[in-house]
């Protein structure tokens, strides 16, 4: 049985596919799961069926502020999930290499948003994944 604190050189999730693990897999890391949590959890506590699931307190909040501003920024230019409509991702990848290429330049903030242009090129990253999970035909390289 996996502790905690061990890891596998296996992707945990895969994206670009839907293929789910199979109901053995699951069914079989659940049960492992389980088994971890009664060593940690008390009797009088809930149990919680959490494996395979994304583990989201390890994205750092206040990291994301930044993008959500930029995201509230592109809703108010453009509409509200403007960015989650299909897009050419030669469009994604040269918007991403702008804002990295200023911030390298020394320009923390885009001129035009007032925003982090680390964050400006987060939200591009954010899109080309979404890009790959739901429109994976869209994808020329």
């Amino acid at each position: 049985m996996k502790t905690p604190t061990q890891f596998t050189d296996e992707p945990e999730y895969t994206f670009g596919t839907k293929t789910p693990r199979t109901l053995s897999d699951r069914n079989k890391a659940h049960d492992e799961y389980d088994a971890r949590m009664m060593d940690y959890m008390k009797p009088n506590r809930s149990l919680r069926h959490n494996t395979g699931k994304p583990d989201y307190s390890l994205i750092p909040m206040a990291a994301l502020a930044e993008v959500a501003k930029v995201l509230e920024y592109g809703a108010s230019k453009y509409e509200r999930g403007n960015w989650l409509k299909p897009t050419s991702w030669e469009v994604s990848f040269a918007c991403l290499h702008r804002h990295m290429s200023a911030w390298q330049a020394g320009e923390d903030n885009d001129d035009e948003s007032g925003r982090s242009h680390i964050a400006h090129a987060a939200c591009n990253l954010i899109q080309m994944l979404h890009m790959l999970e739901n429109h994976p035909e869209e994808l020329e390289r």
